[in-house]
């Protein structure tokens, strides 16, 4: 039995490989690349609209198809759907670290574990100081994964680790929340701060780094284990006020220096801990007694040496002794023990030998030159980027001065065409309306509509639904028409297989009460002895929220159209008419419905 081909942009689906709370993975593969991927759909939760969020997705993941590293994930593309996000991805043969510790091995030797974790580390580092661009292709420095955790790191089968997630699902709801009002990732991983929701740095990763660590060393967390569980609120608690139990009395194969690294890195201050993964690493590579790596190994593209890149010190570590560190502190003393500036070199304002930043502009004193040149240039891209904001926003105020003149100028003429209409037609026999109990209901054999309209599709314009209560239910994505405000003018048509005696059209709008918004005119035409259309009745739809009804002296006709004036819309909408059922009414007399 053939089954059905699942395409996804360029992409064909070839099988399922997961599901998470978010949505769907698949395996997939590109249809002309000798390409395969991973396809992670993203659903919004708890009724998003996932369009209100599209522009901030396509910025986040126009910033992470930038990263390029061995130990991360890589994104190949992103595609946007009504209501499903998808991610394409670099498909990676293995399984989670979450998977790993719980059903292969747990916890891990000591030597493996490590050697996982400095690939981690790396990748990390890696992004902490990557320079991406934006889509104004302004310059910025570093990213924050804010989600670190097992089940965000894949192991691949020959013992290599890859970094994935970096927060794209963040935009959809996929964040958790507690009742400090907080928004957090899972909340083993948390940092303090992020469980108190205040604002993070890289250092947030790092106090995350050292969680995944101590599990992978101890089978647990610091502050929840199978035998000892804690509600997701006691977690949260516990990482803003308890101290970890020392990972060393869990394993005792972990060894003090190791322990004291792990340590360090689960302070409750962002000041006590490394400040970057780069000095994580370097902390974990001493404890284990290995030759440091230099910033290059750690990070595959060049960067300018900052003196942001310190020292491990034996006091920091808690124990680290001296033969360990005393020929790294000797190489890099340059840099753990910078020369104080008299003055700032961004601004030129005087500053104190013992300030570390300057307190006139902020900017970073005793940097490297190329650190300053990249401040400078960032801060003229900021200063330009608020110049052009400044220029937008006249010229859209202007445009708004100019398009409302226009508006109720034209809006006079209509007035006064109409006043005029209205006195020339003073005095003269109105034509008496067919009673109600005289009509009986038209079918007109096609319904067309203008080529400008942009919704949806034309058939249940003539399904029969018109409780409008149901209709609200349904949306605008479940069969109504609608258009939107343009300088041309809308119109929905009526056509009939013979002439027909017309007394009355009901249109019912694609609304509810709490959300009508009226259109402000409404005209009913049909097609004269010369084969054009004049106007046969006009009213403005007031407060009837879910239908209007022209109701006029029976006429006849094959051909008629709701029409709609242009720029006739609500000022605060964009929809000039959004229809979802129409009725047509002819006498009892009439020719029978077809």
């Amino acid at each position: 039995m053939a089954t059905e081909t699942t395409i996804i942009g360029n992409y064909q689906v070839d099988e399922r490989i997961g599901r998470g709370g978010m949505g769907v993975v698949y395996r997939g593969h590109h249809l002309q690349l000798p390409r395969e991927v991973a396809i992670k759909s993203i659903i919004a939760r708890d009724n998003r609209d996932l369009r209100e969020l599209k522009p901030r997705f396509e910025k986040e993941a126009f910033i992470q198809s930038q990263l390029d590293h061995s130990g991360i994930v890589k994104i190949y593309d992103y595609i946007v759907a009504e209501q499903t996000y998808y991610i394409i991805m670099e498909y990676v043969r293995g399984r989670s670290l979450a998977h790993l510790l719980a059903r292969e091995a747990c916890p891990l030797p000591v030597a493996r574990a490590l050697d996982l974790f400095e690939q981690i580390l790396e990748a990390i580092a890696y992004a902490q100081n990557f320079i991406y661009q934006d889509q104004n292709n302004l310059a910025h420095r570093g990213i924050i994964h804010r989600d670190l955790k097992p089940a965000n790191i894949i192991v691949t089968p020959e013992d290599r680790a890859k970094v994935t997630d970096f927060g794209i699902v963040k935009l959809v709801g996929s964040e958790n929340t507690d009742t400090f009002g907080a928004s957090y990732g899972s909340p083993q991983y948390v940092s303090p701060e992020q469980a108190e929701g205040h604002a993070v740095d890289e250092r947030s990763d790092i106090y995350s780094l050292g969680v995944i660590l101590y599990e992978m060393l101890t089978c647990a967390t610091p502050f929840s284990s199978d035998s000892d569980p804690l509600s997701r609120t006691d977690i949260l608690r516990a990482h803003i006020e308890r101290a970890p139990r020392p990972p060393s009395q869990v394993n005792p194969e972990i060894a003090p220096k190791l322990e004291a690294v792990i340590l360090k890195a689960l302070e409750k201050s962002p000041d006590e801990r490394f400040r970057s993964a780069s000095e994580f690493l370097r902390a974990v590579q001493i404890a284990r007694g290995r030759e440091v790596k230099d910033a290059d190994d750690v990070r595959p593209v060049p960067q300018p040496p900052t003196t942001a890149q310190i020292n491990i010190t034996t006091e920091d570590l808690n124990g680290l002794d001296s033969s360990t560190t005393t020929g790294h502190n000797d190489r890099e003393s340059y840099v753990t023990q910078p020369i104080g500036a008299s003055a700032c070199a961004m601004c030129g304002a005087e500053v104190d030998p013992h300030d570390k930043h300057c307190p006139s502009c902020g900017s970073e004193l005793n940097a490297s030159p190329s650190t300053i040149k990249l401040t400078r240039r960032e801060a003229l891209n900021a200063q330009r980027s608020r110049a052009r904001g400044w220029q937008i926003f006249l010229a859209l105020l202007c445009l708004a001065i100019a398009s409302a003149a226009i508006f109720y100028a034209r809006r006079e003429s209509l007035e006064r065409r109409d006043n005029a209409a209205a006195r020339q037609n003073i005095g003269a026999p109105q034509p008496t309306p067919a009673p109600a109990s005289a009509l009986t209901e038209l079918r007109p054999t096609q319904v067309a509509v203008d080529s400008s309209y942009n919704g949806y599709s034309t058939a249940p314009l003539i399904d029969g639904e018109t409780d409008v209560r149901k209709i609200a239910r349904m949306r605008y994505n479940k069969g109504n028409w609608s258009s939107d405000e343009t300088p041309a003018p809308h119109w929905i048509e009526l056509d009939f297989d013979q002439p027909v005696q017309l007394a009355a059209v009901y249109v019912f709008w694609g609304y509810d009460r709490n959300r009508f918004t009226p259109s402000r005119h409404v005209e009913l035409q049909a097609l004269d002895e010369k084969g054009e259309w004049r106007t046969v009745s006009a009213l403005e739809p007031g407060n009837d929220y879910d239908h209007v009804a022209f109701s006029f002296a029976p006429i006849v006709t094959n051909r008629a159209r709701i029409f709609q004036p242009a720029q006739q819309g609500p000022t605060n909408r964009p929809f000039v008419m959004w229809v979802r059922e129409v009725k047509a009414f002819g006498t009892s007399d009439a020719a029978p419905a077809q």
